[in-house]
């Protein structure tokens, strides 16, 4: 009976050695993502006239639109935006989210939004126009296709902003590290006014 009490406190201590160290990890991995979302830009991109478009064609870009019009940004909503709409823009916000529907609407396939928003960025990126790429779908749209779109985007942006949902699993988090990109992280859409006004102050 001794040997089974000594042999239960070993297994009881075991285990709480385990919870420990995995609630020691998780602090340090919420720690590391609050630090990178506290960094702060430089300084704000021009907002002079900001070019707001998609990359995949969810109905996230509107949400986008009618927050940009809250803060009374002059702003040009075009979803399928091409490189010769970029006269007299002076950053261009992309909003990531790939919507099977979205790109049906439109006549295309992922083929063809891809080719489109590289050709854009291409462009925006010889005239030195701010990029920030925004991805607020979350965990659920996180599919091959977004993340495609996301690698995409990212790999030329200036600035990123995401919920922590869409980067459970630190995928954004590790593009923005790969290119030394500022990354804001919001718990949800209602916090995306913040970090979108600091960076078109």
């Amino acid at each position: 009976m001794l040997k089974f009490k000594v042999f239960r406190r070993l297994i009881m201590l075991f285990v709480g050695m385990v919870i420990a160290w995995g609630s020691i990890y998780y602090l340090n991995s919420t720690h590391d993502v609050q630090s990178l979302s506290s960094t702060y830009l430089s300084r704000p991109f021009s907002n002079n006239m900001l070019l707001i478009t998609s990359a995949g064609q969810s109905t996230d870009t509107y949400i986008l639109q009618d927050l940009a019009n809250e803060l009374r940004f002059n702003n040009l909503f075009m979803p399928e935006a091409s490189s010769n709409d970029l006269a007299e823009i002076s950053s261009i916000v992309i909003v990531v989210g790939y919507s099977e529907i979205g790109l049906k609407l439109h006549d295309k396939n992922i083929d063809d939004e891809y080719e489109r928003v590289k050709t854009l960025i291409d462009e925006g990126f010889g005239q030195k126009l701010p990029i920030v790429v925004v991805y607020i779908g979350g965990k659920a749209r996180r599919n091959a296709e977004t993340d495609a779109l996301l690698t995409l985007t990212c790999e030329s942006a200036n600035y990123i902003i995401t919920t922590n949902s869409g980067n459970d699993d630190l995928f954004l988090t590790e593009l923005a590290n790969q290119n030394e990109t500022p990354i804001a992280y919001i718990n949800s859409i209602n916090d995306l006014t913040k970090p979108l006004a600091a960076a078109f102050r």
